[in-house]
């Protein structure tokens, strides 16, 4: 699948792999598939079984610990349990100079629009390769992702969000965790993109967006996706402006 793919290639570029899985439910086959095809990458990994709030949670754990060869963690992200023991045996593993290394801030910047305009693919674009998964489905994004770039030696954060419509036009709580995600996106992040499709006018939902970004006081920028599909010598250019 495309997202066992994403978390491949994810995994061969970085050095210490975090393992998630969920202690509410039994070890799933697909899951200790993908454990043991990430072991061949001869990388650390470290098995975080989360949501174990207890004692006797931990002790519920069965085929969970055929992984992780003694790197195998029960925690609680909801209740902070065992955090800081994941926390320092990871700094035991990470390097002191790569631990005291002070890189400055990436710029973040926060590409938002509405359901399926194109944000995806444009981080894509930018990036120069498939990070992220892309569909002609409106809403494959239902998440905040963060994507690091770097352009002429600088580091810029971008993060794609999901697209944004009224809460009231959507049932599905996973989207509506989504919207709320992406609002708080514009919150931490230093400039808004606000992603628009130039094969439409701009709507009330754009004009929301651009609403929570103007309250944000952070800097805009309007980016008109799609328009090579737009007819030439149509005005719309100077239409969109008047809007």
């Amino acid at each position: 699948s495309q997202i066992r793919d994403k978390a491949k290639e994810a995994a061969e570029k970085a050095d210490i792999l975090l393992f998630i899985l969920d202690g509410k439910r039994d070890l799933l086959p697909p899951e200790e598939e993908l454990y043991f095809s990430l072991k061949k990458l001869n990388k650390l990994i470290f098995v975080i079984v989360n949501k174990v709030d207890s004692l006797s949670d931990e002790d519920k754990l069965g085929d969970h610990y055929r992984l992780g060869e003694g790197r195998i963690f029960a925690i609680s992200a909801e209740h902070k349990r065992n955090l800081e023991f994941l926390k320092s045996s990871l700094l035991e593993v990470i390097p002191s100079s790569v631990q005291e290394e002070k890189e400055p801030e990436p710029l973040k910047i926060a590409i938002v629009g509405r359901i399926n305009v194109g944000k995806s693919s444009i981080v894509n674009r930018l990036c120069g390769e498939e990070r992220l998964i892309v569909s002609e489905i409106p809403g494959t994004t239902r998440d905040s992702t963060d994507t690091l770039i770097f352009r002429n030696k600088k580091a810029f954060c971008l993060v794609d969000t999901a697209g944004i419509r009224k809460l009231g036009r959507t049932r599905d709580k996973r989207e509506k965790a989504g919207i709320i995600k992406a609002k708080k996106s514009i919150v931490r992040t230093d400039v808004i993109c606000l992603i628009m499709d130039a094969q439409e006018f701009p709507t009330r939902q754009d004009s929301a967006i651009a609403h929570l970004s103007h309250e944000s006081g952070k800097p805009l920028m309007i980016v008109l996706n799609k328009w090579d599909l737009i007819r030439k010598e149509t005005g719309t250019s100077e239409d969109f402006k008047e809007q």
